[in-house]
Parts: structure tokens; C-alpha cells; sequence
């Protein structure tokens, strides 16, 4: 991702130059609003970015939600017609979102992790998850308790919210036992749902349907 990156220079705080050998689309895509969100150190403070350590994914319900609260009050959004979708990250938001909250009529959730310790093994990215976690759970005095409690498997037996769950069938970023693992926890509980795999290489876009495991409930 970083080969093509010569230099950087910063001239000043609010400001980073990033020098290319040539021109690179993938990085200004990750480092895009979408994908590269920036998080202001003079709102939220050092303390507030380095408490993700061990923490990670743990709060992060609730800033959705206080946005969605906004917008609620704007008059931009109706709280009785609510859906909650994402894909990647954004799929990991909703599988945790809806383990929290019975406020949205319905959800996708598109290659979206549920399980971080098996996700671990799954992914062909660990390096930062490592990190995040307090470390790499295969190791000796590792942080087991912290994957799990991150895991939106571990509180899947809240969700009540009707569940479309999308997976890439050769999805190696966030593989489809992720998808696989939630939906068998929501049909285990009486939830409704559907699971749907997608021939595609990659968690960032379709290409047609392979089929659909199950239908609603």
C-alpha cells in the first residue's frame, strides 16, 4: 500500500504532504473521508485515541447513535423508519449496533466481522488488530477476554432486529465464516434473517449473487 510514498512532509499542523514515485488510487482511497477518517486530537485528546487499545470497537455504538440522535432531532430522519447497513467496517458497526439497540426496523450487514478471535486467524490483515487488542491472541499471557468481549457474537442473543447478512464467498479481508458465524447465532435464536453469499474477490464490491442459505425466518 505505502511503496509508492517517497516522502511526506508536514508544514505546518493541520497540513501533510504526501510525495508519490507514481500515481497510487488505492492510497487516496484509504485515505479518503470513507475510509480514513480523521479524528481531530485537539477535540477528543490522546487519552480518548489511545483508550482503542483494548477497547477497541467498544464505544464506538454510541457515537453512531448520538449521530443518528442528531439527525433525529433535525427533522432530517424518521425514528419509526430506521434501517441500519454497512459494509466492512461499516459491517462490523451494524452486527455491534444491533446486539445494542431495537430501534432500527431492519439491518444489512455486509462483510461485516462478529467473532475478532477467529476473525484473527481468518483475515489476511492482523498487523494492526494485534495492537488494537493488547496483542496477538496465539501468544503466551494473550488477551483472549479482550476479543471476545469485543465480540458481537458473544451478545448476539440481544438482537431482535430482522438481519440481512451479505458475504463474499472469496472474501480473504473478512472472510464468510464471519457472516456465517452470526447468522447461525441469530437463527439459533429465533431471529429473522437471511444469509446471502456473493462471488467476488476482495470486501469491497459485488458482482452477482451464488445464493441465498436461507430465507426469513
Amino acid at each position: 500500500m505505502f511503496a509508492a510514498v517517497q516522502d511526506i512532509e508536514t508544514p505546518d499542523k493541520h497540513t501533510a504532504v504526501i510525495k508519490l514515485s507514481k500515481p497510487h488510487p488505492a492510497l487516496l482511497l484509504a485515505l479518503s473521508s470513507q475510509l480514513g477518517s480523521i479524528i481531530p486530537e485537539h477535540i477528543y485528546g490522546d487519552e480518548f485515541m489511545r483508550n482503542m487499545v483494548g477497547n477497541y470497537w467498544n464505544q464506538s455504538h454510541l457515537d453512531v447513535m448520538t449521530g443518528v440522535d442528531h439527525l433525529i432531532n433535525e427533522g432530517i430522519a424518521d425514528s419509526e423508519h430506521m434501517v441500519k447497513m454497512g459494509w466492512s467496517a461499516g459491517g462490523h458497526m451494524t452486527n455491534k449496533i444491533i446486539t445494542h439497540t431495537d430501534r432500527f426496523k431492519a439491518a444489512s450487514s455486509g462483510a461485516g466481522a462478529s467473532n475478532w478471535l477467529s476473525m484473527y486467524s481468518q483475515t489476511d490483515i492482523r498487523i494492526h488488530r494485534g495492537n488494537w487488542f493488547g496483542g496477538p491472541p496465539w501468544n503466551k499471557d494473550a488477551p483472549i477476554d479482550q476479543y471476545w468481549l469485543q465480540s458481537p457474537l458473544r451478545e448476539a442473543w440481544r438482537v431482535t432486529t430482522p438481519t440481512l447478512l451479505l458475504v463474499g464467498e472469496e472474501d480473504e479481508r473478512v472472510p464468510a465464516p464471519q457472516s456465517v458465524e452470526f447468522f447461525r447465532a441469530l437463527k439459533a435464536n429465533g431471529v429473522a434473517g437471511s444469509l446471502a453469499a456473493l462471488l467476488f474477490r476482495g470486501c469491497s464490491g459485488l458482482i452477482k449473487y451464488i445464493a441465498i442459505a436461507n430465507t426469513y425466518l
